[in-house]
């Protein structure tokens, strides 16, 4: 199975502009958590340093997800089923 490796270097916006969070900031997800699958609720930063290896479910409107450069691998998550889509 051919391993991919995407570098994300711009913000994945979904549904609209994000609302920024009570504190005007974003929320940020350190190394220690880049093996697990995360459900996305509101926007986030990723921790650039790490390679994020089991996928982002971005389940909210307004959600940015900001990569800061990180590395992002699809290698773990080929074997889970196909994305949902969100009833309109």
């Amino acid at each position: 199975m051919r391993r991919s490796v995407i570098f994300c270097s711009i913000l994945l916006a979904l549904g609209g502009t994000a609302a920024p969070s009570p504190a005007g900031a974003a929320a940020t997800l350190d190394c220690s958590t880049a093996d697990v699958r995360h459900e996305l609720t509101t926007s986030t930063d990723l921790d650039p340093s790490c390679v994020w290896t089991a996928g982002f479910d971005i389940t909210a409107s307004g959600v940015t997800l900001d990569c800061q450069g990180a590395q992002v691998s699809a290698a773990a998550a080929a074997s889970r089923s196909p994305p949902r889509s969100t009833p309109r």
